[in-house]
């Protein structure tokens, strides 16, 4: 028998012991005091299921000693992954090109990920210069944007025209048509949002990187908003968080591709947290084809 259920069901105090084991989804974005609420309705055991290096739960106010920490966190104590001694790893992604998944591996994953076999077919075929597999890199400058860029949004919309003349191949060796369901467009901050979807094709899905998470797309095109970390409405702590590079780039089955002002590249940091989440974007830029807006391509340096 397979029962689910809200933590606010397995918390009530008639259904402790009601089941063997309990598994908590998502269990990266669940907190420990929810945690041992629940846990009281297992008898034999409770499975600890997600990603913690997917966006956490957004909260308000301030968690004091580790109490904004969800439980999955908790259990790993600063590891990427889980340590064999604590759990099982699911190391293989069926999503990403191989390409890709080199990158978001090393982010975010002790080196641990791969992709499974026939990630590696995935390719797209399209005029301009988003063609092939893996990640690319398009700079575009600005200067003075805060949470929109209409220079981005120009950029982007005419990279996902060309994309909607080309074809792609899955990971079953089928090539299709690029359609606008193939296409994601994120961004970090909803004025961003509104400023791409008036740019792009009708039907190319736009939005946050929130909004996102757990969906994928052929491609994935992550327009970065802000001229520069001075610039960003939330500063370093959000605009380069690890987590969110990561769930924005790891959409993507055969092309990620980032577009952002280079100033973005040079941002003052303060913190260690801060310097890992900058060289996170420029390790992305280093391992990437640079497209430029005007359909140039060169290898990165």
């Amino acid at each position: 028998r397979l029962a689910g259920g809200t933590a606010w069901l397995w918390s009530r105090e008639e259904l402790a012991g009601s089941v063997d084991v309990l598994v908590i989804d998502e269990a990266g974005q669940f907190s420990l005091a929810n945690a041992l609420a629940v846990a009281q309705a297992a008898r034999r055991g409770v499975v600890l299921l997600g990603d913690p290096q997917q966006l956490a739960q957004p909260t308000k106010g301030t968690h004091p000693y580790g109490a904004g920490v969800s439980v999955l966190e908790h259990l790993l104590d600063g590891h990427e992954t889980v340590p064999d001694d604590r759990g099982v790893f699911l190391g293989t992604t069926y999503r990403m090109h191989p390409a890709i998944t080199g990158f978001v591996s090393e982010l975010a994953y002790d080196g641990r990920l791969g992709s499974a076999a026939g990630c590696s077919r995935q390719v797209v075929d399209a005029p301009g210069g988003l063609s092939g597999q893996g990640v690319r890199w398009v700079p575009v400058p600005h200067q003075g944007n805060g949470s929109e860029s209409v220079e981005e949004a120009r950029v982007v919309g005419a990279l996902v025209r060309d994309l909607l003349r080309g074809h792609w191949t899955d990971a079953d060796g089928r090539v299709r048509p690029v359609t606008p369901e193939d296409v994601l467009v994120v961004a970090p901050f909803n004025l961003h949002v509104l400023c791409l979807r008036q740019a792009v094709p009708e039907g190319v899905r736009v939005g946050t990187v929130d909004k996102f998470q757990g969906r994928q797309g052929a491609v994935v095109i992550y327009a970065m908003g802000s001229s520069s970390a001075l610039d960003a409405p939330r500063g370093v702590d959000f605009l380069y968080d690890v987590h969110r590079l990561n769930v924005a780039v790891s959409r993507a089955r055969a092309l990620a591709v980032v577009v952002g002002s280079p100033l973005l590249l040079e941002a003052p940091v303060r913190t260690p947290e801060q310097l890992r989440a900058v060289n996170a974007l420029c390790r992305f830029v280093d391992l990437a084809e640079e497209q430029t807006g005007d359909g140039d391509e060169r290898a990165s340096a």
